[in-house]
């Protein structure tokens, strides 16, 4: 549905205002992207991206959870920095540019400004209700079939940021995008 939106010919001709209700919260993943930890090209990408969403008139954000995974994945990326075994994206392209766990360190402490810069709002993870509750361990088993992840951690976060999708709606179930309240942006295909 995202990419379609943001893949028409004649994107310039959506109003701003179309999309002024509408809030974008960006997985972690694309988060990090825009941070510059995972090269170049990856960056471009994803700060072309938030560009785009802002020039349609919706609001960027992150849930506070996403912020808290955020800090855990920069914290386990300085931690794991120095160790030979250690494959993960950020690291592999902090090395490669010459980088230190340091220079993680100073990223991780300021995510507060960095996200500011993006222009990216933190807005607290919505309660449980159960009237707009979806089926986690359905929801579990969809995406441990079709994605791999690193830790258990970054699937429940995953499940967390859709269902607090649904909670936002509290039940519409729209057919357009600009419709749609809240919209979970993320580089997983499932």
């Amino acid at each position: 549905m995202m990419a379609t939106a943001l893949l028409c010919s004649d994107l310039d001709t959506v109003e701003k205002s179309t999309f002024k209700e509408l809030v974008l919260f960006l997985d972690t993943p694309l988060v990090l992207r825009a941070f510059g930890l995972e090269g170049e090209a990856r960056c471009n990408a994803a700060v072309e991206l938030c560009q785009l969403l802002r020039r349609l008139g919706g609001t960027l954000a992150i849930f506070s959870h996403t912020r808290d995974e955020i800090d855990r994945v920069l914290e386990n990326c300085e931690r794991m920095f120095d160790s030979p075994g250690s494959r993960g994206q950020i690291i592999l392209e902090a090395r490669r540019a010459g980088r230190s766990a340091s220079d993680l360190a100073l990223v991780r402490a300021g995510l507060a400004d960095r996200l500011a810069a993006l222009d990216i709002e933190v807005r607290p993870t919505p309660e449980y209700d159960p009237q707009f509750q979806i089926a986690e361990e359905v929801l579990q088993g969809i995406l441990e079939d079709g994605e791999t992840y690193g830790s258990a951690s970054a699937l429940r976060d995953d499940i967390n940021s859709i269902r607090s999708i649904y909670a936002l709606r509290k039940g519409l179930s729209p057919r357009l995008l600009e419709k749609s309240r809240a919209v979970l942006v993320t580089p997983n295909g499932r």
